[in-house]
């Protein structure tokens, strides 16, 4: 149940940024003039903003989704992994249109956002949950 959560929310937010910088989907009419390149910045802030997500998340909703403690570590290795491979197909589908989308960054970047909201959502949810 919590990777649906982490995808759900990883998505909206890929949905909600592309309105601004026109990644991971193509919503606005601007196209890119040069290659995307994975920066370390650009990592840093989609980390960033996955952990205060996953923060927020754990804030608003204070209770283990998943039962066994086994579940909740194995959803922080599949977590990243589905969610990188979501965003890589993503792209990878708009790179038909587009040469310049570089897939394996989409994939980059959807892995250690959804890696630090799962693991801030497992370390606040393990101590703090009822």
């Amino acid at each position: 149940m919590e990777e649906l959560i982490t995808i759900a929310v990883q998505f909206t937010v890929e949905v909600i940024g592309s309105v601004f910088i026109a990644t991971p989907f193509g919503f606005n009419t601007r196209r890119p003039v040069q290659p995307e390149s994975g920066s370390m910045l650009l990592r840093v802030v989609f980390t960033a903003v996955g952990g205060m997500l996953g923060w927020m998340s754990a804030y608003f909703v204070p209770f283990r989704l998943l039962p066994y403690s086994w579940l909740r570590l194995l959803n922080l290795v599949v977590a990243p992994i589905v969610g990188g491979y979501t965003a890589k197909r993503i792209a990878a589908y708009r790179a038909r249109d587009n040469v310049l989308i570089d897939p394996k960054v989409h994939f980059w970047n959807a892995f250690w956002f959804t890696l630090a909201f799962a693991l801030l959502r497992l370390a606040y949810v393990s101590r703090y949950a009822i």
